[in-house]
């Protein structure tokens, strides 16, 4: 490895599982963001298609057509300029889970092209890998990175649609080469720590002022949510099947018949959940579909309590929900399954139900004590935050030169 130079002299390579303009922005573009504000030059790549795209999904079909028309523009054009740090690379690759070798290596010159040419453009000194997804091998073997940093925040071996044996068989190859492994759960911190020496748990976070702060959306669906005098439960996110109980939350609403329950989001390509159906047709139950991240402070800032409904189950295990952050910076207590993150994130924002009925007393016992002071939420957040973990993440790279 070379010597550390300056944040304006380093380009980081950043192989996002995310498409830049996704409706839900996670860690990966939060990420590169921040990165770009800190002085770094960030190529963000986006998703190279983990999983196999579903014939009958609209969304996934609309996927496809929208990946070739920017994935020829950065072809003809090169990247999305988005600032003078940060470009936006949508690689015209083919989607191959099961890893075929012909489709592989067609992939691997593209790629492998397409950021060799961006990297002209910077002409900077040193060069970081920083990936979200262990398909990057073909890249790191044929490009000379001083650092290549592996962040892994969810187990995506465990989404449908994954071939699983392939996926672990290439995060064991990457686990291997890497200097530095940054995970948002301690089950994924055992795992890794298996192969790698140098893992490093930093839980996922917020940007605590855009959801401490309400009083700008001109949402019309917040006319239906301010004219009720009802006390009001929230669930914003992926409707995921594999993700979200709703048989749960029907069981919930359908006891607290006095409470209103409001769920943000859409279900995910391709599905379509009865159970899901039969919670909607509730009285008490709005489903509002998708409201921008820039909106989503409002509605929270509306609500009594937040609520994390989640399956327990392999993918789940691993999960460190966001929205629990976002949650509190609105001043809403939570109310959660026994997700595995909820064993060492005790505080008193937060209530774990292992059952429905004790999911349901939690709410109503949050809903009398009263939503979170300011200063008690601000400091359960604490540097719980995107530029304070990814300066902690910084000093950590940075500091093993």
């Amino acid at each position: 490895m070379g010597r550390y130079v300056t944040r304006a002299e380093t380009t980081i390579v950043l192989f996002s599982t995310a498409d830049w303009k996704e409706p839900y922005w996670t860690n990966k573009q939060h990420t590169a963001k921040v990165l770009s504000n800190l002085g770094y030059s960030v190529i963000y790549v986006e998703s190279i298609g983990l999983r196999a795209p579903k014939i009958g999904s609209s969304k996934d079909i609309r996927r496809i057509l929208n990946r070739v028309y920017t994935g020829l523009q950065s072809l003809v054009c090169g990247a999305d300029k988005q600032s003078d740090k940060l470009v936006v690379l949508s690689p015209l690759v083919l989607p191959n889970p099961k890893n075929y070798q012909l489709i592989k290596k067609l992939n691997s010159f593209i790629l492998n092209f397409l950021i060799k040419r961006e990297l002209a453009r910077f002409c900077n000194n040193y060069l970081i890998a920083w990936t979200y997804h262990p398909f990057v091998q073909d890249v790191v073997d044929k490009m000379e990175f001083d650092k290549i940093i592996y962040h892994s925040v969810d187990d995506l071996s465990k989404i449908p649609g994954i071939e699983e044996s392939n996926f672990n068989s290439h995060e064991e190859r990457l686990l291997n080469i890497c200097d530095h492994v940054f995970v948002t759960t301690k089950s994924l911190e055992k795992r890794c720590s298996k192969i790698n020496e140098s893992v490093h748990y930093h839980s996922n976070v917020v940007d605590f002022g855009h959801f401490s702060n309400s009083n700008k959306s001109t949402d019309e669906k917040l006319h239906i949510v301010r004219k009720s005098k009802a006390k009001k439960v929230i669930y914003h996110g992926v409707l995921s099947d594999f993700k979200v109980d709703f048989k749960l939350l029907f069981k919930v609403a359908s006891m607290c018949h006095e409470l209103e329950f409001y769920i943000i989001g859409q279900e995910r390509e391709g599905q379509k959940n009865n159970d899901f159906f039969e919670l909607k047709s509730l009285s008490n139950v709005y489903h509002l579909g998708y409201v921008p991240y820039s909106d989503l402070p409002d509605f929270l800032h509306l609500m009594d309590v937040g609520i994390l409904p989640t399956l327990l189950n392999e993918y789940t295990d691993s999960m460190f929900p966001m929205k629990f952050y976002e949650y509190v910076a609105a001043g809403l207590p939570v109310v959660s399954t026994k997700l595995n993150f909820t064993e060492y994130t005790k505080n008193e924002a937060i209530s774990v139900s292992d059952s429905y009925e004790v999911f349901a007393e939690n709410i109503r016992r949050h809903i009398e004590q009263g939503k979170l002071d300011a200063r008690v939420a601000k400091e359960i957040i604490g540097d719980n935050t995107w530029i304070g973990r990814t300066k902690k993440m910084l000093a950590i790279i940075e500091g093993s030169d």
